[in-house]
């Protein structure tokens, strides 16, 4: 469970911004919306099961989902890929606030992340350059004191990374340093070498999934930075064509759209590889490269007259508010039934409000016995501003300065009143966070 992310000099974002998922102590409604952790020193602190981001466009918005799934990526795959910079040289492949001269501008980005694990609460904390890791810390609270697992920091003087180590876990991070290299990181790292402490944790980033225009098609090729995207749809075709009981769940749910759906089918065959993608990978004499890849395709039967039914072809005859739905249940489902964090950048996009409402509705109104999922979504849908769905500590905002600057704040900044129309002040200008357009668009 994600109970609070901070980050700074990343994008649109300068000064440290926090998105927290602690519930307000103040808030009273819809109590089905929190999760109770009892964790030791915040046995009292309740989780919420989303939070929703409005803004105007250019805000900022999805650059915090970037920022989390920045961090993600680079705590899975840093060890195994490396970025590039213009020079060809390792790369951390970090994009710093660039609306300010390069001399003002601070050393590093920095990312927190305070999350639970196995009812522990960790707190992992990564400063990089576009060149080098410049601290990365990993802090667990087990009976709610402090324990730093390790804590990596460059030494500009000695052009070299200082570490602590906790006692017990010493024997097993002090050989894997010298493989560390400066653009990765040590969880990454230690994951590959199978550290029995460490591995957990670097597991728990996996449980994140993001969710943006990558899903919309099924088959296109994608660069590496859009793989895992790709690669959590595929995932969820899969497991329709492995599993009828999962396959008539998602068909039930197209169903209750009332999408016209009646069935669904997944056929796999093989294609030939672009050729510019075989010219582009190295030759290998014990692993040549693949010729051919497979291919899914993905067919709905929809109803039509007197009853007559026909499949309708993915790519060039299914809507896009089919497509973007259909892409949702994979994760969305995995995710309700496994846990973990869902993030979703224009949840509403190609849906309708009632669609999405339902959607929404299926994480926030949970029981406590169930898996333990969040969502964090961006939207520009005023309707969802309700009352009987959101909770007001669940609503945050972005706005730019005049230095182009991203500030996130939360509603409860203005301290609404429980009858107040929040979609009506919102439009209204009330909370900010939206554009600024006072002539109109110039003729």
């Amino acid at each position: 469970m994600l109970i609070e992310f901070k980050v700074s000099n990343f994008k649109s974002f300068l000064e440290e911004q926090t998105l927290s998922l602690v519930a307000s102590n103040y808030e009273k409604e819809l109590s089905e919306h929190l999760i109770a952790p009892e964790l030791p020193g915040m046995k009292k602190a309740k989780l919420l099961r989303g939070a929703a981001i409005y803004g105007a466009n250019a805000s900022g918005k999805s650059n915090l989902i970037q920022a989390l799934d920045y961090l993600k990526r680079r705590v899975l795959y840093s060890i195994r890929f490396s970025s590039r910079d213009p020079e060809g040289e390792p790369s951390t492949g970090v994009t710093p606030f660039k609306l300010i001269p390069e001399d003002l501008r601070p050393e590093g980005s920095e990312f927190k992340l305070a999350f639970i694990l196995d009812g522990i609460r960790f707190e992992f904390l990564l400063s990089l350059s576009p060149l080098r890791v410049l601290r990365e810390r990993l802090a667990a609270f087990p009976k709610g004191r402090e324990q730093v697992w390790y804590d990596r920091e460059f030494d500009e003087s000695t052009k070299t990374d200082r570490w602590t180590h906790l006692g017990e876990h010493a024997a097993l991070n002090s050989p894997l340093e010298s493989r560390t290299r400066p653009d990765a990181l040590f969880l990454s790292v230690a994951y590959e070498f199978n550290h029995f402490a460490l591995t957990p944790v670097q597991e728990w980033f996996r449980t994140i999934t993001v969710i943006g225009e990558a899903f919309l098609s099924l088959n296109r090729f994608m660069p590496s930075r859009r793989a895992s995207a790709t690669h959590s749809h595929r995932r969820a075709i899969e497991a329709c064509m492995q599993d009828d009981a999962h396959k008539m769940r998602v068909l039930r749910l197209l169903k209750s759209a009332d999408l016209g759906v009646s069935d669904l089918t997944v056929k796999q065959t093989l294609v030939p590889y672009p050729v510019a993608y075989r010219l582009a990978q190295p030759a290998s004499p014990t692993e040549p490269v693949p010729q051919v890849r497979e291919l899914l395709e993905l067919s709905l039967t929809h109803s039509g007259h007197e009853d007559f039914e026909a499949a309708l072809d993915w790519e060039t005859e299914e809507s896009l508010g089919t497509k973007q739905l259909y892409a949702l249940l994979g994760p969305w489902l995995e995710t309700l039934d496994c846990g973990g964090v869902i993030l979703v950048d224009e949840v509403e996009s190609s849906l309708h409000p009632i669609l999405v409402r339902e959607l929404l509705k299926m994480f926030l109104h949970r029981g406590e016995s169930e898996a333990p999922a969040q969502i964090i979504f961006t939207t520009h849908n005023p309707l969802l501003l309700d009352q009987t769905l959101l909770r007001r500590d669940q609503v945050w905002f972005t706005e730019k300065d005049s230095r182009g600057m991203t500030h996130l704040y939360p509603l409860s900044d203005y301290s609404p009143r429980k009858d107040e129309s929040l979609p009506r002040g919102y439009m209204a200008g009330r909370y900010g966070a939206i554009p600024s357009i006072p002539d109109g668009f110039a003729k």
